[in-house]
């Protein structure tokens, strides 16, 4: 098996799993970001740049649901 078939396999894998791989990858990004930053003190403006994705994913999933809720 020459260099070329395992990377084209390894390509292939990619293609198929490539959700799968990015949401662990996020997963693991955001564990060891909040692992490091957690012993630095930050200001509350700093602190505020990190809400800001958060809140606005929470947001986002609460206007999905809440529809799904109150419709049923």
């Amino acid at each position: 098996m020459g260099l070329g078939a395992v990377w084209s396999r390894v390509k292939n894998v990619c293609q198929q799993n490539g959700l799968l791989i990015l949401s662990v990858l996020a997963v693991v990004i955001g564990c060891l970001l909040g692992f490091f930053l957690r012993s630095k003190h930050l200001t509350a403006q700093e602190v505020k740049y990190f809400q800001f994705p958060g809140e606005l994913l929470m947001r986002m999933l609460k206007m999905l649901i809440l529809p799904l809720v109150v419709s049923r």
